[in-house]
């Protein structure tokens, strides 16, 4: 997942590019010889990646509370009695029981931040620069998924200092804390996770993508 995420940003480099279109179409072009054989060989989405979108979750900012909130009133239960409804007035109940598996909080939440991160996307394709617009993609990113490891804030560092970003400087070092799990034993949520993420909002509030 690592590898593939920075390809977010390419709609942005291409529309800063000299030649925008012929960057479309070599990146395209290569895209497509690399994974060719990936697709022919699982036959569509790899296994793995399904799992990573669906399964995995760790230390996502707004991932851990949102899914949490979203448990909380009862939001599963409601779009359950939606699709009791749907099946009554339809008569297809076959068709709406597929959805019943996937009714959970942690689902709704992901997908609740994907149109999120879509937004925030968009937002980002329209920045004057090249540097502003790829450090709130990747912002976006990374304030929108349900898993951060400390290496992913690798995506983000070049723009974050390019632009003297404070907020997410200072997340390099705050989110080493999320290691401590793993050494202690101790649970991410909520201590360690406050003590990552609040300083970084705090900080985020008055900071700005900008090289002025």
């Amino acid at each position: 997942m690592a590898k593939i995420v920075p390809l977010i940003a390419l709609p942005i480099w291409a529309r800063h590019s000299p030649r925008p279109r012929w960057f479309a179409a070599v990146v395209l072009t290569l895209l497509l010889i690399a994974a060719a054989p990936v697709v022919l060989t699982t036959g569509g989405i790899p296994p793995g990646l399904v799992t990573y979108g669906i399964s995995w979750e760790f230390n996502g900012p707004l991932y851990e509370p949102a899914w949490r909130l979203l448990d909380t009133v009862g939001l599963s239960q409601a779009v359950k009695d939606g699709l009791d409804d749907l099946k009554q007035i339809t008569g297809r109940h076959e068709l709406w029981n597929r959805f019943y598996p996937f009714v959970y909080p942690q689902l709704l939440a992901k997908l609740l931040l994907g149109g999120v991160f879509l937004a925030l996307w968009w937002r980002a394709l329209r920045s004057a620069g090249v540097i502003t617009g790829s450090g709130r993609t990747f912002e976006a990113f990374l304030l929108c998924t349900a898993t951060l490891y400390p290496w992913y804030l690798l995506w983000v560092l070049p723009w974050a200092a390019l632009a003297r970003h404070r907020a997410w400087l200072a997340l390099q070092a705050l989110v080493q804390l999320a290691y401590l799990p793993k050494l202690s034993g101790a649970p991410l949520f909520p201590w360690i996770f406050v003590s990552i993420w609040l300083p970084f909002f705090l900080l985020l509030g008055w900071s700005r993508w900008s090289t002025d």
